[in-house]
């Protein structure tokens, strides 16, 4: 009886010996992921980033605009002419 409570106790110091690895094994992947999350936020809210996502936005902004004045011209005119007129007196 005493040989079955030393081989428990030994499997037992094994088990726990196996836990220890994988536990240690899954908080270095979950540290390597967090690592990687941090990196990419610095990344993407980085002034450069923040400055570049702006400018590409108001790129497209701009590209829609000149488009829409295009297939509109008329209404664009009227338009210019509806802000411009002010800023003509203005500077006047």
């Amino acid at each position: 009886m005493a040989r079955d409570d030393e081989r428990s106790l030994s499997d037992l110091q094994e088990d726990a010996q196996r836990n220890r690895a994988e536990f240690v094994e899954t908080v270095d992947q979950l540290r390597s992921k967090v690592a990687e999350t941090v990196i990419d936020i610095r990344a993407r809210v980085s002034p450069d980033s923040i400055k570049a996502g702006a400018g590409d936005y108001f790129r497209a902004r701009a590209e829609d605009l000149v488009d829409k004045a295009r297939s509109n011209p008329l209404q664009a005119a009227a338009i210019g002419l509806g802000v411009g007129y002010p800023l003509f007196r203005i500077a006047r």
